[in-house]
């Protein structure tokens, strides 16, 4: 066998080149494992609704787009749900996942501190 990249004549089972350091035949774990890190970071094939979701859902701890990356959560996942059904691959589904948990726990922040301080509005007069 030789190498694609300098030609040099090679054993049979070689995976990569001594010569150029060229690696053929099998790809790398580590090449794997950055591929699915930086998926996570840079989405591929995810929805728009899905990245919104997901921002919205990060800055949830804000408390404030609470509510909103709970909706985008929602509607992220019923646009994925219908892509998918006209046979399209799509991604996105962790982050519109995400954002409807860390906005719905949020969102009851929300509601419970507005019910706690209109309790005690009422009792204070």
């Amino acid at each position: 066998m030789n190498c694609p990249e300098c030609n040099v004549v090679l054993p049979d089972n070689a995976i990569s080149c001594p010569y150029c350091n060229s690696r053929f035949g099998v790809s790398s774990l580590q090449d794997d494992t950055d591929a699915k890190l930086l998926s996570y970071l840079v989405p591929s094939r995810a929805t728009l609704l899905s990245i919104i979701a997901g921002y919205t859902g990060l800055f949830s701890v804000l408390v404030v787009p609470a509510p909103f990356a709970l909706l985008f959560g929602i509607l992220a996942l019923r646009d994925i749900k219908k892509r998918q059904a006209r046979g399209e691959k799509m991604g996105g589904k962790g982050r519109a996942i995400f954002a409807i948990v860390i906005g719905g726990l949020f969102t009851l922040a929300i509601v419970s501190l507005v019910a706690f301080l209109s309790i005690t509005h009422v009792t204070h007069r």
